[in-house]
C-alpha cells in the first residue's frame, strides 16, 4: 500500500477540489448545446441522450477501474493518467464527425476524468488525520453540488460566442489545468504493490460482507437516487410543462445547490459532536421533511414552478449532509484493499442511480407531484436506514 506525500492541508483540498469538479464540467457545460449538437451531427435531440448514457457507463466503470488501479500503483499516478485521459476524450470530442465517435469520445473521457471520484477520498484517507476527514469531504461535496449549476453558464457562454465544439476543447484545457494543480498539491511517494483478480475478488466479497460498508452504500445510494432524480426528471416537467426559461431554472437549480451546500455544512459542524450515525439519521428526516412538503406543495399547487422550488430545498440540505457522512464512515472503515473497496462503494453509487432512472424511464412523471414522489421514497429509506442503525 502506499504512502501518499502531501502539500500543506489548504494546498492539498484545493487540489482535490479541482479534480473533483472536472467529472461535473464534463456532465453539465455540454447542456446548453445540446440542440446546437444535434443539428450539426444530423440527428435529433433525443438522440444524443445516447452521448449521456455513454458517459455515465464511463463514469460507473471508472469507478471499479480507479480502485484497483490505485491500489496496484498509486492514486496520485492513476488520476494523472485518468486526466491525461480525460484531456484526450474531451479532444475526440471536439472533433467528432458524427454521433458514434461522440458516443464513443464521451465513454472515454468519463473512463479518466472520473476516477477522481475514488482517488479524492483515497488520498484524504492516507493523507490526513480521521479527526479531519469530515471537513475536507464536506468542501468535496460541496464543491460537486455547485459545478453543475455554474457549469451551464460557462458552456453557454462559449457556445454563444465560438461553438459548441469549442465547450469540448474548454473542457480539455480545465483537464489539463486540474492535472497540473493535483500534481503540485499531491505527489506519491512510492509504488504500490500488485493486485491479483483473486485478490480483487476477494476484496469485494470482503466489502459485501461487511455490514458499515453495506450501511454507508446504501445510504449514499439512497441520498443519490434523491438528486438524481430532481437534476434528471425535474427539468421536463418545469421547462417543457410549465414554460420555465433558462434563467428561472438556472435559480431554482441554485437554490438547490444552496440547499446542498447547506446540509454539508450542517453534517461538518456537527460530525464530530454527535457521529456520524446520528447525523444520517438528521439527514434522512430533513429528506422527508422536505419531501413531504414537495408532494404536498406540488399537488395542492401543480402548475406552480414554486412548489418544487422551495421544499426541494430541504430535500437536498438532507442529501447533501448524507453523502458526506456516508463517505467518512467509509473511511473509517478497515479494509484490505481500500482502493478496490472504495471503488465498489462508488460503483455501487453510481449504478444504483442508473438503474432508478431506468425504471422510472419506464413511465416517467409528466408533472411535479410524480417527480416529488420520486424524490420522497429514497429519502424514506434514508431514514429507515438510520433509524435500524440506531437500534442495532
Amino acid at each position: 500500500m502506499s504512502t501518499i506525500v502531501a502539500t500543506p492541508a489548504r494546498g492539498m483540498t484545493a487540489g482535490l477540489v479541482t479534480v473533483v469538479i472536472v467529472p461535473q464540467l464534463g456532465m453539465s457545460m455540454i447542456a446548453p448545446g445540446l440542440g446546437t449538437m444535434a443539428r450539426d451531427l444530423g440527428v435529433s435531440t433525443a438522440a444524443m441522450q445516447y452521448a449521456m448514457v455513454a458517459f455515465m457507463a464511463g463514469y460507473a466503470v471508472s469507478m471499479l477501474l480507479a480502485g484497483v488501479l490505485s491500489d496496484r500503483f498509486d492514486p496520485v499516478t492513476v488520476e494523472l493518467w485518468g486526466l491525461g485521459l480525460f484531456v484526450l476524450g474531451s479532444l475526440a470530442c471536439a472533433l467528432a464527425p458524427n454521433l458514434s465517435v461522440l458516443v464513443v469520445a464521451r465513454f472515454v473521457q468519463a473512463l479518466g476524468g472520473c476516477m477522481g471520484t475514488v482517488v479524492t477520498r483515497l488520498v484524504v484517507r492516507r493523507s490526513l488525520a480521521p479527526d479531519r476527514h469530515m471537513g475536507v469531504l464536506a468542501t468535496l461535496a460541496t464543491a460537486i453540488a455547485i459545478t453543475p449549476c455554474l457549469a451551464p453558464l460557462l458552456g453557454a457562454a462559449v457556445l454563444d460566442s465560438l461553438g459548441w465544439r469549442a465547450t469540448f476543447a474548454v473542457v480539455a484545457i480545465i483537464g489539463a489545468f486540474a492535472a497540473v494543480l493535483f500534481r503540485l498539491a499531491c505527489e506519491p511517494a512510492n509504488e504500490g504493490s500488485p493486485v491479483s483478480v483473486d485478490q480483487v475478488l476477494g476484496a469485494y466479497r470482503e466489502s459485501l460482507g461487511n455490514r458499515a460498508f453495506l450501511h454507508y452504500a446504501a445510504a449514499i445510494g439512497l441520498a443519490w437516487l434523491s438528486y438524481f432524480i430532481f437534476i434528471s426528471c425535474a427539468p421536463s416537467p418545469l421547462q417543457d410543462g410549465l414554460g420555465v426559461d433558462s434563467v428561472h431554472y438556472g435559480l431554482i437549480t441554485a437554490g438547490a445547490a444552496a440547499g446542498y451546500v447547506t446540509g454539508t455544512s450542517l453534517a461538518r459542524r456537527l460530525a464530530t459532536r454527535i457521529g456520524l450515525d446520528r447525523c444520517l439519521r438528521l439527514a434522512g428526516l430533513l429528506g422527508v421533511s422536505g419531501g413531504v412538503l414537495v408532494v404536498v406543495s406540488t399537488l395542492l399547487w401543480p402548475a406552480q414552478p414554486w412548489a418544487l422550488a422551495g421544499p426541494v430545498i430541504v430535500v437536498l440540505m438532507g442529501v447533501g449532509a448524507a453523502i458526506p457522512v456516508c463517505q467518512a464512515g467509509l473511511l473509517k472503515i478497515d479494509m484490505s484493499n481500500p482502493g478496490v473497496s472504495s471503488g465498489l462503494f462508488f460503483f455501487l453509487q453510481m449504478i444504483s442511480g442508473a438503474v432508478y432512472a431506468g425504471v422510472v424511464n419506464l413511465h416517467p412523471p409528466s408533472g411535479l407531484p410524480g417527480v416529488a414522489v420520486l424524490m420522497l421514497l429514497p429519502m424514506i429509506g434514508l431514514l429507515a436506514l438510520g433509524l435500524k442503525a440506531s437500534r442495532s
